[in-house]
């Protein structure tokens, strides 16, 4: 995943840089780094499984 592929992710589910480092435990300046390369591959994977949980909160709400 690229840097700009988490960002356009990050708007999708609506997340800010800073809720995503408060949930995830990192250091918020950290994500602002991964511009200078790929973001790491578990941001990833948690970011899928952050939209899987938002479709499954939806989902109980009905």
């Amino acid at each position: 995943m690229t840097y700009r592929e988490f960002n356009e992710t990050l708007k999708k589910v609506n997340l800010s840089k800073k809720r995503f480092a408060d949930l995830t435990g990192i250091g918020y300046f950290t994500i602002f780094n991964w511009k200078h390369g790929d973001v790491p591959k578990w941001a990833e994977s948690w970011l899928n499984l952050y939209i899987i949980k938002l479709k499954y909160d939806i989902m109980q709400l009905k």
